[in-house]
């Protein structure tokens, strides 16, 4: 997800296909998360109700970052 939301920021990935990728994870049966976070962050990305800042990727990506 670091990754995700490492391009994300840069800019090399459309919020659109952020947001496709995380309701993909969200409803798959194959894939499980660890951690909070990193639902946390799936979550936040496929939340299309309001324009992602990029200050708000920035924040989420530093949260990730944290995990291990």
């Amino acid at each position: 997800m670091n990754k995700v939301l490492g391009v994300l920021a840069d800019d090399k990935l459309p919020l659109s296909a952020a947001s496709y990728i995380a309701d993909a994870l969200i409803m798959s049966d194959d894939f499980h998360w660890d951690d909070e976070t990193v639902a946390k962050a799936l979550f936040f990305l496929s939340d299309e109700s309001a324009p992602l800042t990029l200050a708000e990727i920035e924040a989420a990506r530093s949260r990730l970052s944290t995990v291990r």
